[in-house]
């Protein structure tokens, strides 16, 4: 690849990140950014680009950027809060038809989001809230049994997507003294010898995994495979003792099965970071994002006293929000390279 390797970003940096982003990339590259956060100052920068890095890029962006090989998006995933439906700014077909890469940040997310997974375990197996409740209210939280809490050693934890966000999980319950329960797309890919995990199974052997778990992590993609991977026979099949945690996409739990667990006590409680989208007619989606929304939940569910609910803020710290940065522009400097990036997105998979 001769000449210089033309990088356009989304947004006017600051002198701090032009210095960081010269840091990562090599002398090949040249950054160019918009001076304002106008689509049309976007596209006049975005003409000549080799690639291009955002958060949120619209369309005609990449219409315009007729040299493009390369896009990168600062997302672990590909932002979708529907399977057919990734809120990107763009649609990944025209990606396909031109042949343009398409680039995430997988994993760089992993470390917080299995540690928020935990905080939300915790707080329910704990009954934390109802704790704090009882002491802010000066009120004496009754001694019964409805009231225990679980202790987590010796229980088991199932894990349905053993990708970056599943294993770091499985370590953490593994420091609990938990038996390690779980299932992946493709059970027969080896996982690193270090990662100690009791059992690996398909998607053909979900159903006995909530069986035997005391608690239920769900850390897999949003595809057309797994939206509503979790339904009605799903959650009937679990422990009433059981607990149900989601860090992953609201749309892989069926909304109105798990109403009904929820309220029915097919299972013990809910904690979530990830909430549904809205349908048809219902409220604008918030700041031209799918993934945060004003309401959480339709059927009320975040209202429930059984439920702990986090507002999408798993990966919301500084850790990992410098790390995907990092990720992001190591990844396009690759290609400038003359090298494959790290970490692609398979189009026709959607992860």
């Amino acid at each position: 690849m001769s000449g210089r390797f033309v990088i356009a970003i989304s947004w006017p940096p600051s002198k701090k990140e032009l210095n960081r982003i010269s840091k990562i990339v090599s002398s090949k590259c040249k950054i160019v950014y918009p001076k304002t956060y106008s689509v049309e100052d976007f596209i006049i920068v975005a003409e000549n680009a080799d690639a291009i890095i955002g958060g949120y890029i619209p369309q005609p962006v990449i219409d315009a950027a007729r040299k493009l090989k390369m896009v990168q998006v600062f997302h672990t995933g590909i932002a979708a809060a529907r399977a057919d439906e990734p809120d990107l700014g763009f649609s990944l077909s025209s990606l396909k038809e031109r042949g343009i890469l398409l680039g995430n940040a997988n994993g760089s997310n992993s470390t917080a989001i299995a540690e928020h997974a935990f905080a939300l375990l915790l707080v329910m197996a704990k009954r934390i809230f109802q704790s704090h409740h009882a002491v802010s209210s000066g009120e004496p939280m009754p001694r019964t049994s409805k009231n225990f809490s679980v202790e987590l050693s010796g229980k088991t934890i199932g894990i349905i997507g053993l990708g970056h966000i599943g294993i770091e999980i499985s370590k953490r319950a593994k420091a609990f003294n938990m038996r390690v329960i779980g299932v992946k797309r493709d059970p027969k890919k080896p996982i690193a010898e270090s990662v100690d995990i009791d059992f690996i199974g398909s998607s053909a052997d979900l159903l006995s995994v909530l069986k035997e778990s005391d608690f239920v992590v769900v850390a897999v993609p949003l595809t057309k495979e797994t939206e509503g991977l979790i339904g009605v026979r799903q959650l009937s099949s679990m422990k009433k003792s059981a607990y149900l945690i989601n860090v992953s996409r609201a749309m892989i739990i069926d909304e109105k099965a798990l109403k009904r667990a929820l309220v029915e006590n097919w299972i013990a409680g809910f904690g979530s970071d990830a909430w549904y989208p809205p349908s048809t007619g219902r409220e604008q989606w918030v700041g031209g994002m799918s993934l945060h929304f004003a309401v959480p939940s339709w059927e009320g569910i975040h209202k429930l006293q059984n439920v702990v609910a986090t507002a999408a803020t798993a990966a919301y710290t500084r850790e990992t929000i410098d790390n995907v940065f990092k990720v992001c522009f190591e990844n396009v400097d690759m290609l400038a390279r003359g090298l494959t990036p790290k970490y692609l997105v398979d189009i026709d998979r959607g992860y």
